[in-house]
C-alpha cells in the first residue's frame, strides 16, 4: 500500500534542501576566495622578506 505524505512534509524537505545547497555554494565560493587571499598575502610577504634579505 502506498503511503502519502503531507504536502508541508514535502515542501519542508525541499526547503532544507535548497538552504543545504545554498550554504555548500556560499562555503565553496568563500573557501575560494579566502585561499587566493592568502596566497596573494603569502607571495607579497615573502617577496617583501626577499627584499629585505637582499638589502642586508
Amino acid at each position: 500500500m502506498r503511503h502519502s505524505y503531507p504536502l508541508h512534509l514535502h515542501i519542508s524537505t525541499l526547503f532544507l534542501g535548497l538552504i543545504l545547497v545554498i550554504c555548500g555554494v556560499l562555503t565553496a565560493i568563500a573557501y575560494k576566495l579566502s585561499s587566493e587571499l592568502l596566497a596573494e598575502r603569502l607571495s607579497a610577504s615573502e617577496a617583501h622578506a626577499g627584499i629585505l634579505y637582499l638589502a642586508d
